[in-house]
């Protein structure tokens, strides 16, 4: 496999893609339950083993090499995508009741599916629900760690695509065209606001 970030990205997608796939074939048969799910998040790097310890060790390996001066606007378009991404970091892990406000409407659907360990109307198939409820069925649906879990899961989506942009621009136009079109995407407002809020 080549390890190349672009790679990287494409494998980080089949996974994930994969694993709501595994998660609805769980939740339809009525067995998202804690055990299942921590066998399955278990047993895949075990199973893929040659698989995970080749990125365990490309990452290792991995080297940033920055060749700006400090004034370089590329520099402070990097600065402002990471206090972006920090800061919508901190707007999620934020303490508040389950099912309060518009953020808590949203993560309802993943907990119910752990309460009720099976589909529930309204939840369709290979949706983000059942990779937002990896948080709630590994550690329980009344686990304030496992509801922050599923909002950082929801985060984690806007990283995704924030990469996927990133990297995307700068195979095609190269240079620091990446880190510019990565600011601008993440900057755009809604882009924004479910980033840190129902990212999907």
């Amino acid at each position: 496999i080549a390890e190349t970030p672009l790679a990287f990205i494409v494998s980080l997608g089949i996974g994930i893609a994969g694993m709501i796939a595994l998660l609805w074939g769980l939740a339809i048969v009525g067995r998202a339950t804690m055990l299942p799910v921590w066998i399955l998040l278990l047993g895949i790097p075990v199973v893929g083993f040659p698989l995970t310890l080749t990125w365990l060790r490309a990452a290792v390996r991995e080297r940033w090499h920055v060749r700006e001066s400090f004034h370089a606007p590329a520099l402070l378009c990097v600065f402002l995508l990471f206090s972006y991404l920090a800061f919508n970091f901190l707007s999620v892990i934020r303490p508040f009741p389950i099912g309060w406000d518009d953020l808590g409407r949203y993560i309802n659907g993943p907990r119910q599916l752990s309460v009720f360990h099976a589909i529930i109307p309204g939840m369709l198939a290979m949706q983000w629900e059942y990779l937002t409820a990896l948080g709630f069925l590994l550690f329980g649906y009344a686990s304030p760690f496992g509801a922050t879990l599923a909002m950082e899961i929801n985060w984690l989506a806007g990283l995704l695509a924030l990469l996927a942009v990133y990297l995307f621009t700068k195979e095609v136009l190269g240079g620091n065209a990446g880190v510019l079109a990565a600011l601008f995407y993440y900057t755009l407002p809604m882009v924004g606001h479910f980033s840190f809020a129902d990212m999907k």
